[in-house]
């Protein structure tokens, strides 16, 4: 019941910090999220990558103590290049889904002008909050559907690449990267619908705002001893967020007006992220070496 916005993946039962979330092999996860739940993949938009890689089970040796139970990265999409010309593409997308009322639209438009590439995407959401069936699930009986409180979102964001190609393996690049995202929160159904008396806990995100800065060096056809590729990143993240939690507690004799305690808390938070990142490979006889560093400081 976590709603559109709120999806974390889970890797052989492992999930939250014990997952290790990268886009473009920088991490995303962060010193303020708590255990249980990690950062969350709806900051890269779907329709930003062109494809995801997953390691199941333990790679903390290559990736920290976050990985433990696995690593998720998001390969974002870069713009074509075909030395000696110049091309346009683009597209426009639009998706609707019923079960939470969902409306989502897309637009992107990459190319180069000679050595130059450049890409432009941006995204649009807007989900209402869904809708749970009615039947048993262990002890709760529901007659009727029931509303998903606070299981929608409206969000949005926008990318600008740009890159100088000085071949078709060797690309220096800037990467600007925003979203933004309303209204959210964790998916709970009121507990008078199957628990009259039980404590109402609701779980706010009235606001969550991240802005990225990337530059990134890669030659991928090296001829040198130890390295075939090398890629140096380096990257400022900023991740402001605002979390509501509103809990009410009853007492008192059923049957009579309800009274209790009212519990109201709201916390802002910002994370300031520097990090740079130096990887290496080198293949031999069908195997490949990876080496490097990988530096990273959270402000929170």
């Amino acid at each position: 019941g976590v709603g559109a916005n709120q999806s974390r993946p889970v890797v052989r039962g492992f999930r939250g910090q014990r997952i290790l979330l990268l886009e473009d092999g920088i991490r995303m996860n962060n010193s303020r999220r708590q255990q249980d739940f990690g950062e969350i993949p709806a900051l890269v938009d779907v329709s930003q990558l062109d494809r995801v890689e997953v390691v199941r089970g333990p790679a903390s040796v290559l990736y920290g103590s976050d990985a433990i139970g696995g690593v998720v990265n998001m390969i974002t999409r870069i713009p074509d290049f075909k030395p000696g010309s110049s091309s346009l593409h683009g597209n426009l997308g639009y998706r609707y889904s019923a079960a939470d009322q969902q409306s989502k639209a897309i637009a992107n438009i990459n190319g180069n002008l000679g050595k130059i590439g450049f890409m432009f995407s941006g995204n649009l959401r807007k989900s209402d909050e869904y809708s749970a069936p009615s039947g048993s699930f262990g002890d709760i009986r529901l007659d009727d559907d029931v509303t998903v409180n606070d299981s929608g979102v409206k969000d949005h964001g926008y990318n600008l690449l740009l890159s100088y190609n000085f071949s078709s393996q060797n690309q220096l690049s800037f990467k600007y990267e925003y979203y933004r995202a309303e209204d959210a929160g964790f998916g709970f159904v009121e507990p008078d619908l199957y628990d009259p008396g039980a404590p109402r806990i609701q779980i706010l995100y009235p606001n969550q705002e991240v802005q990225k800065f990337t530059f990134k060096y890669e030659h991928r056809d090296l001829d040198f001893l130890m390295a075939d590729h090398i890629a140096l990143t380096g990257y400022s993240l900023s991740n402001e967020r605002i979390l509501g939690t509103h809990i009410f507690i009853p007492f008192g004799i059923p049957g009579m007006p309800q009274a209790g305690i009212q519990l109201d808390n709201e916390n802002i938070s910002d994370v300031d992220t520097l990090g740079m990142r130096l990887e290496l490979n080198k293949g031999f006889n069908g195997h490949i070496l990876t080496y490097g560093v990988d530096v990273y400081r959270d402000r929170t």
